[in-house]
């Protein structure tokens, strides 16, 4: 019985096209080429992975000062023009929310945050398989002899 494993969708960042499909699937028959190839790799997304921290950090900032700059606008006089009933804390902060500049904001972070947990998990990824490489050749080292 044959079972096709799923495609997973190559990673375009920084100018590189990371083939994920092909390095995870790749049987390697040799540890030179693994040992040269995915330690190589590795290194890429800890490199994209502090990239996306960074700027998910810096994207945070962003959400609390859209947050702040429309509860101001809204408490001086912005919550009386667009939102019918009583101004109070609880309504001017439900308001924030539906600012569109704290909507983008938040969904721009919510990508950022999305790319933080795939290349985390892809970082490991990564490192399950060489190590099961580097298990693999030390078993068949182990029978050779």
């Amino acid at each position: 019985m044959s079972h096709e494993l799923p495609v997973i969708r190559v990673i375009n960042l920084d100018n590189f096209e990371l083939d994920v499909d092909y390095y995870l699937k790749k049987e390697y028959a040799d540890i030179g080429e693994a040992a040269s190839e995915l330690p190589a790799l590795i290194e890429w997304i800890n490199e994209q992975l502090q990239v996306m921290i960074e700027t998910r950090e810096m994207a945070k900032a962003k959400v609390k000062r859209c947050e702040a700059a429309a509860f101001f606008d809204l408490r001086d006089g912005g919550f009386a023009l667009d939102f019918p009933g009583k101004q109070t804390d609880s309504a001017i902060g439900s308001a924030v929310d539906l600012q569109e500049s704290v909507q983008e904001a938040a969904e721009d972070l919510a990508v950022l945050q999305g790319w933080v947990s795939r290349l985390t998990n892809l970082l490991e990824t990564f490192r399950v398989k060489f190590d099961l490489i580097r298990s693999t050749e030390a078993t068949r080292r182990k029978e050779y002899e």
